[in-house]
């Protein structure tokens, strides 16, 4: 399948072992004050939206011209800021470069994958450079132009034809040596997506038909000239072909797959049959009017991933060699490392199972190519290294992993932090972890990637620098050069991959290490397919099989990281973990403001007393990464020092609520519940500012469950109170008033002595008209209902008029330490009958 081209020629050849083996205080509502009506902004897409390409890079403003096109100029500060500060500890804190001996550039922004999408017909391309460079060429539909040669950096304003734009960076050493990137820009004029289009499940095991749900959200965008919305299979060049499908926003998840009607969501299903191994790409076409002109715009591509299974026998019998190879390499040793090293080596080029084996030069890194399609790694470094064996974050979920504890002992810096953040009152952190051992699984590395703060203990290498360039190719590595690994700590289990399709029903429905994703829905009937992400991962040279663990490549985390990381700080307690900054630009790509790690070898010792150090001035002592950071990075006993890459000034010390608005677009900082999610408009109403609302149900689409949200803070001192906007609909108004239906919603606050405070407290009947039945509107609250413009499952629904406006006195919880705000959707009498409460406008004052 099409790929946009990424070339990459290594400086030099590195190499490097990993590891194995309260009281009601009630509440006041103020009745019909706000309607999406009387709020031009809400939902509303013009052409000076900024472009959704932009702000996906560099987390800034709007700025925009009034032809849509974006300003480039007065964002420069800002996207060069992508990674933070361009200086790194990195050595020589004079050179513009990371001192990384392979030269490697990659693309950041405007996205860090192999597409993008602008409204505007200009656009800068941003990225970071590891290596050092004598210049960084563009090539584009424009032309071509320079670029200053600095860690992150900037171009100048390009501009774009409609429809795709490839564009080319190069980044080219004193001795002609080459790095190499790509991106395809999808110029819409004066369109602009309110989100990207996705695939669930985005893998297709080759030979089984499976159903995937395409959906894109297009928002509250009243270009739309009102032709069909069509999905489209891509061509080999990535142009649409004919439409498989038309795309709904109907809310007829039996027939159509979409959930919601009328929000500004379309979807289409589609049943999936893969041939053979690569990929298939999928491209969603949009009747635009733009002034006088009617054109179709199309969506930069979505992947789904077509693989072939994996066989358990297979697998062991790589697991086998590789656990073999370990062995040659133990009983060699009294002959030295060097002659072990090479036993090895000539063990694995001398199985008939291996295609290709190399020993990465001035390291001691083993790896391995099968002929089954898998890649191997060996531990093969000294006992007592790790290669053995102000801005603030946007989320206070954290991850610890610690996968090797019992060799690091008291020197585990991880097991420290994961103890002083579950002890912090404000901020108060989410705390996943510390996962020891083999806790340490490759599906909780995956859910780390919405961590605000990831940081993990474990071993680390660089492997592959030898591997065929056909072969990296088939991968589509970022880099054709040296890969960090990092060692995941879950014990390879050939016997849980998957051989033929199962079905599912629930989370709890699908073996250990697969995922449901549902995928029909008839009422509260549920069913999908176990996606078995692990064997993907593997197939497609994201995950390769140690002698007992998994390993994790930087392509790992670029896949995982494709939802964008909440300005996370990353910590890789790992050797060589930066020293070609491989996993430093997947993180930083996925959204990470800074990244640490170790440029080389180093000690356990050395690792857990410096990183122990800093982590205590940054959580403790409440400091920035920049003042927290140690004096003496450098080990002295082996040439690795810690390194930061990316923002000095990131705290993650902020204490209030984070995301309030919702205007991430999603629910990052927010612990959903049931159904939770963000929308940017349902049939006629419109956020109450901005472009999102929060949306929480007792069971729309493919979610039975009742629906909440909630967000552990700290309010300041000084605060005193407290406002949301809510907007109530139910398919229970008006025949089943005065019933046991009686579907609620509540907000509280309730503070870490267990003080609660509500702010909303309603049911169906105390919004019920007084006609309706003789219980009906007795605590006052009701305001009138009018039949809504969006219709639910069993139809008949209405709603609150406007939007209703809850306030509080919050003073008595302000600087006090955690309190708790939560929003619940309780289903009360049966699960039939849905109630949707939208939620927008969170301010404190």
């Amino acid at each position: 399948m099409f790929r946009i081209p990424l070339l990459i020629v290594a400086l030099a050849v590195v190499g490097c072992a990993s590891g194995n083996g309260g009281a009601d205080q009630g509440g006041s509502i103020d009745l019909a004050i706000l309607d999406a009506s009387e709020n031009p902004e809400a939902g509303e897409i013009t052409n000076d939206t900024v472009p959704e390409a932009v702000e996906d890079i560099s987390h800034m403003d709007s700025g925009a011209t009034k032809e849509g096109v974006h300003d480039i100029d007065a964002t420069t500060d800002e996207v060069s800021d992508i990674g933070g500060d361009e200086q790194t500890d990195s050595g020589n804190q004079n050179s513009p470069f990371y001192p990384s001996p392979e030269m490697f550039l990659k693309i950041l922004g405007p996205s860090s994958t192999d597409f993008a999408s602008s409204a505007g017909s200009l656009t800068a391309v941003t990225g970071i450079l590891f290596g050092e460079a004598e210049k960084i060429t563009w090539t584009g539909p424009s032309g071509q132009g320079e670029i200053e040669p600095t860690q992150f950096w900037l171009s100048e304003a390009i501009e774009l034809e409609p429809g795709d734009n490839l564009i080319t960076v190069t980044a080219t050493g004193k001795d002609g040596e080459t790095s190499t990137d790509s991106i395809m820009v999808v110029y819409m004029p004066g369109f602009a997506f309110s989100g990207k289009a996705e695939a669930r499940p985005d893998v297709v095991f080759v030979g089984e038909d499976t159903d995937v749900v395409f959906t894109l959200r297009l928002g509250a965008n009243t270009a739309i000239s009102g032709a069909d919305v069509t999905l489209h299979e891509t061509l080999s060049d990535m142009s649409p072909g004919d439409a498989v499908a038309t795309m709904k926003d109907d809310g007829k998840v039996s027939s159509s797959g979409d959930e919601i009607p009328n929000d500004g969501v379309f979807t289409a299903k589609s049943k999936i049959s893969c041939k053979k191994d690569g990929s298939l790409f999928f491209r969603i076409g949009v009747p635009v009017q733009h002034g006088i002109t009617n054109y179709t715009a199309y969506s930069p591509p979505v992947e789904v991933e077509c693989v072939s299974h994996l066989s358990a026998s297979d697998c062991q019998s790589v697991l086998d060699v590789q656990t073999l190879a370990r062995s040659v390499y133990d009983s060699n040793l009294s002959s030295g490392e060097a002659v072990a090293r090479q036993a090895a080596l000539d063990f694995l080029k001398g199985n008939a199972a291996v295609a290709e084996a190399g020993l990465d030069q001035d390291g001691y890194g083993l790896w391995a190519y099968y002929k089954v399609g898998v890649l191997g790694a060996v531990s093969l470094a000294p006992l007592g290294l790790r290669g053995y064996g102000v801005d603030q974050i946007a989320s206070k979920k954290s991850y610890v992993f610690s996968p090797y504890t019992n060799e690091f002992g008291q020197d585990d810096e991880t097991y420290a932090l994961g103890q002083s953040l579950s002890l912090k009152p404000c901020p108060t952190y989410d705390l996943s972890g510390p996962h020891l051992g083999p806790q340490s699984t490759l599906q909780r590395w995956r859910e780390a990637m919405g961590a605000g703060i990831l940081a993990a203990a474990t071993h680390g290498e660089t492997f592959f620098r030898g591997l065929s360039d056909g072969l990296k190719e088939s991968f589509h590595w970022s880099h054709k050069g040296s890969q960090e690994v990092l060692f995941a700590g879950e014990p390879v289990a050939c016997g849980s991959l998957l051989s033929a399709p199962k079905t599912c029903s629930g989370p709890d429905t699908c073996p250990s290490g697969t995922e449901c994703v549902i995928t029909k829905a008839a009422g509260t009937s549920l069913s999908g397919v176990c996606v078995d992400r692990t064997q993907a991962d593997i197939r497609r040279g994201r995950v390769a099989i140690g002698p007992g663990v998994y390993a994790m490549l930087p392509s790992f985390f670029e896949r995982y990281g494709r939802k964008r990381m909440p300005d996370s700080l990353v910590y890789l307690g790992a050797c060589r973990s930066v020293r070609i900054g491989t996993l430093a630009a997947a993180f930083i790509g996925a959204g990470a403001r800074t990244v640490i790690g170790f440029s080389d070898y180093v000690s356990s010792s050395f690792a857990g007393k410096t990183a122990g150090e800093f982590f205590n001035n940054l959580v403790n002592l409440e400091q920035n990464v920049g003042d927290a950071w140690p004096e003496d990075t450098q080990d002295p006993d082996n040439p690795g020092r810690m390194v930061r890459i990316g923002s000095s000034s990131l705290s993650v010390s902020e204490s209030n609520i984070v995301n309030q608005g919702f205007e991430r677009g999603d629910l990052t900082g927010w612990v959903a519940d049931g159904d939770g999610r963000v929308i940017t408009k349902l049939g006629a109403t419109g956020p109450v500012a901005g472009k999102f609302m929060g949306i929480i149900s007792t069971g729309l689409g493919y979610t039975v469950q009742t629906g909440s949200i909630e967000q552990t803070f700290c309010i300041p001192a000084g605060t005193y109170g407290i406002t949301f906007y809510w907007k109530f609909y139910s398919e229970e108004f008006h025949e089943w008033c005065g019933s046991q239906f009686q579907d609620t919603f509540t907000a509280r606050v309730v503070n870490d002595l267990g003080q609660e405070m509500n702010m909303v407290d309603v049911s169906v009947d105390d919004l019920c008209d007084p006609g309706d039945c003789f219980s009906c509107c007795s605590a006052g609250k009701c305001v009138g209902l009018v039949p809504s413009d969006v219709q639910f499952d069993v139809g008949d629904t209405h709603v609150v008029p406007k939007w209703q406006r809850a306030k509080m006195d919050i003073s008595q919880f302000a600087g006090e330490g955690p309190v708790t705000l939560s929003f619940f959707a309780t289903d009360k009498g049966d699960s039939i009958y849905d109630t949707v409460i939208l939620l927008d406008g969170l301010t404190f004052k």
